[in-house]
């Protein structure tokens, strides 16, 4: 669940994270993070989640057009506190144009991990966060970490 945040208000929408296992191409993942007593994370190619649909209060919320972009974090600790920098940030809508010239808006559902992976140490656990920050700059709070190793 991602909170809302400014002086104003708390807002809240649902975001869920996912790891796309490489293993095998299974192609499983979960929507929370790796249970420690389970073993190992699996070796994960993206996260995914689904965009917000609503502030906290039950206002609407339309992530075509209330949302600017995702931030990406990524830490050795399952921790994350505003003294974090995002590793990298993904736009929340996507636009597909088709063969016609037809444009069509999307909104950004995931990220694909190996964009991130000169940055962390093969064989060593991390975690991985997301925040959505609003076309007004709002930013929700901390995604729950999803553990992420890559192998």
């Amino acid at each position: 669940m991602l909170h809302w945040r400014n002086s104003r208000t708390t807002f809240a929408a649902a975001a869920l994270l996912a790891l796309a296992a490489l293993a095998g191409g299974c192609g499983s993942g979960g929507g929370a993070a790796a249970d420690s007593a389970a073993g190992p994370a699996p070796v994960a190619e993206a996260i995914a989640w689904t965009p917000p649909t609503s502030y906290f209060d039950n206002t609407p919320l339309n992530p075509q057009t209330d949302l600017a972009y995702y931030e990406i974090y990524v830490s050795s600790s399952p921790v994350f506190t505003d003294n974090d920098a995002p590793v990298a940030a993904v736009a929340a809508v996507t636009v597909d144009t088709d063969h016609n010239g037809v444009s069509t808006k999307k909104a950004t559902s995931s990220f694909n991990l190996t964009n991130i992976a000169p940055l962390v140490e093969p064989g060593k656990p991390y975690y991985v966060s997301v925040r959505a920050v609003g076309i007004d700059n709002l930013v929700s709070s901390f995604s729950t970490p999803v553990e992420w190793d890559l192998g």
